[in-house]
């Protein structure tokens, strides 16, 4: 997919935020009726705005944080707004109501909205010779408001570069798994895990007829254990939850260490690597 510049700001919000940390004991609902947030820093970047206490009345409170990304913004995950939590966090549950930003008056814009949970130090304690990459996402492009990229890692370095995820592509409106993978590269699905009890479930995925995350308000999440990663979404018509993937697989392929939790908005000029690690990555959204 051809991308092409950011010619006017987008904006992400978000309606709710929260997390359940229970390894740590630690539990939080934000509301963001607030100018702050205890549970998350402000990082605004390269011109980006993070602005609590919106009102909106798509939140259930009337109120959202919104993460805007100007025009013109660098293709960079630091040229954008980040919120980042102070600590860090481990096994749990994590979620959030948002929106994502609307890209539909210049839909190949390269702009990906991201939920997710990160750390990379640097460090091997898994010692399998790879840095470790801590990371849980959701990701959707600002260009396919349809579609949810669900990816989670454990190890990732750039020199020598080598990594080790799953992940999975997802069009919600259509009710199609796209692909569900292990990878070692960029652009590589090394096992493909369609079909696989413990890897792949569910098989099968229940539509949400006109699912556009750019439009409407949603809520998404997942839970994270030491043998198991279930992320999932709220379909706010029916409050339905359903199941968008399962993973039961080997606990070599789920992350033991504890991330910060996050939320992003940033500019690519050429199509982000979907699931590549987010640690240069910023951008703006809005959460109630």
């Amino acid at each position: 997919m051809s991308m092409r510049k950011l010619c006017t700001g987008v904006a992400l919000a978000w309606a709710a935020t929260a997390g359940i940390a229970a390894a740590q004991g630690t539990v939080f609902n934000e509301q963001w009726t607030g100018a702050t947030s205890p549970f998350l820093n402000f990082l605004p970047n390269g011109g980006s705005t993070i602005t609590s206490g919106v009102s909106d009345a798509g939140a259930t409170d009337g109120k959202v944080v919104q993460l805007t990304l100007p025009a013109f913004a660098s293709a960079s995950p630091n040229g954008g707004p980040n919120l980042m939590s102070p600590g860090l966090y481990k096994f749990g549950t994590y979620e959030a109501r948002l929106k994502t930003a609307n890209c539909s008056s210049q839909p190949n814009t390269g702009a990906i909205n991201g939920f997710f949970t990160y750390v990379n130090d640097g460090t091997d304690t898994n010692g399998n010779g790879i840095a470790d990459n801590s990371e849980i996402d959701f990701e959707i492009l600002c260009a396919e408001p349809n579609v949810i990229w669900l990816t989670q890692w454990t190890d990732f370095q750039s020199s020598p570069l080598a990594m080790k995820r799953i992940f999975r592509e997802l069009d919600l409106a259509s009710g199609t798994i796209r692909q569900t993978c292990y990878s070692e590269g960029y652009g590589v699905c090394t096992a493909n895990l369609t079909g696989s009890a413990t890897e792949g479930s569910p098989s099968t995925l229940t539509a949400i007829p006109g699912f556009n995350s750019s439009t409407a308000y949603y809520t998404y999440g997942f839970t994270w254990l030491t043998n198991r990663l279930t992320w999932y979404i709220i379909n706010p018509a029916n409050n339905q939850k359903i199941i968008l993937w399962d993973y039961a697989g080997p606990t070599t392929r789920i992350t033991q260490r504890a991330a910060y939790y996050m939320f992003n908005l940033w500019h690519t000029s050429t199509g982000r690597r979907r699931g590549s690690p987010r640690r240069r990555r910023r951008a703006r959204r809005s959460t109630c």
